[in-house]
């Protein structure tokens, strides 16, 4: 259900993100050269990066983790265990979730103002 959410809150958007800006004619050479992959957009990944943590988050809080923690963090998620119990991780999850939200939504309100020219 999550995904079938996602996919509309993504046509949606990308409808009106088409629908704002009028198609620019290609020449003939850029036609040729065929596909040019636009440039790394920040803010895409931070809130990429803020939906996947929510997710952890909501998969911590479903099926909390327990010691022994394995792998290359697995000193970390001990320390937050330790520190904060076993709701801890979650609210790791949820707390990185939303720095990235944060800072997403600043560099997206920054690539706003420059588009604007303010």
């Amino acid at each position: 259900m999550f995904l079938l959410l996602a996919l509309a809150v993504f046509i949606v958007w990308d409808s009106r993100r088409l629908r704002d800006k009028a198609p620019e004619p290609l020449s003939r050479e850029r036609l040729e050269q065929g596909f040019l992959p636009r440039g790394f957009v920040p803010w895409h990944f931070h809130l990429g990066l803020s939906g996947v943590l929510a997710l952890l988050a909501l998969l911590e809080w479903e099926t909390p983790s327990q010691p022994p923690f394995t792998g290359r963090w697995s000193w970390l998620h001990h320390a937050v265990f330790e520190i904060f119990g076993e709701r801890g991780l979650f609210a790791w999850w949820l707390v990185l979730a939303g720095l990235m939200l944060v800072v997403g939504v600043a560099q997206l309100r920054r690539a706003k103002g420059k588009s604007r020219g303010v």
